[in-house]
């Protein structure tokens, strides 16, 4: 077989909303991508047959090129080029820490979250960070172990309509702060309250 790789896959047009019938792909080529401006798996293991069971348009995660990566941070200040689709992804944890990347303010480094010593007493507050340009915010707490907390938002306090952002459980042995990175921030949108519940 024959293989292509591609960078970022541009979908337009009646490809997003038939791919298989408007996209023939040769039963002697595999395409390779590492981004698309459609969701990747959307695309991942499609035109299957006896040859490709695992599909010819293959999604390559680890692969980090000029159009389909960002600048992600290390926790000892060094940022790396990581595949913008795993970055961003919302059921992949690439650290194994139980948080999936997109909420992850740091999604290669497991340590992380528990990074920062604990004391005996905890912080009632949620500290939140504006991260760079980007609409995204950074939001950090101490966490008690084997507590599960619940990040929640709203655009407007009068009245508030709390939506789910993230869950997650602290499952280290000692306490430790917790750091969730919101990207879900729409363009235009000018306020957004925070809260953080647990279950005792």
């Amino acid at each position: 077989n024959n293989a292509l790789y591609v960078d970022f896959l541009e979908i337009r047009g009646a490809l997003t909303n038939d791919l298989q019938s408007a996209l023939s792909i040769d039963n002697n080529l595999v395409i390779y991508f590492a981004g698309a401006n459609v969701p990747v798996d959307t695309l991942d293991g499609q035109f299957g047959d006896a040859q490709q069971p695992g599909g010819r348009l293959r999604w390559i995660r680890d692969f980090a090129g000029p159009n389909s990566s960002v600048d992600v941070l290390l926790l000892n200040g060094q940022t790396v080029k990581m595949n913008r689709d795993l970055r961003f992804s919302t059921t992949i944890d690439t650290d194994g820490d139980g948080v999936a990347n997109a909420y992850d303010f740091y999604p290669l480094d497991s340590a992380a979250w528990n990074s920062v010593p604990s004391t005996n007493s905890f912080w009632t507050s949620v500290s939140v960070t504006n991260v760079g340009s980007a609409a995204a915010v950074s939001l950090s707490w101490n966490a008690a172990s084997g507590t599960r907390y619940h990040v929640e938002y709203t655009t407007n306090l009068a009245p508030p309509n709390w939506q789910a952002l993230s869950d997650y459980t602290n499952v280290a042995l000692t306490n430790g702060v917790i750091r969730i990175l919101d990207t879900s921030i729409p363009p235009g949108e000018i306020q957004r309250y925070y809260r953080v519940r647990y279950d005792r």
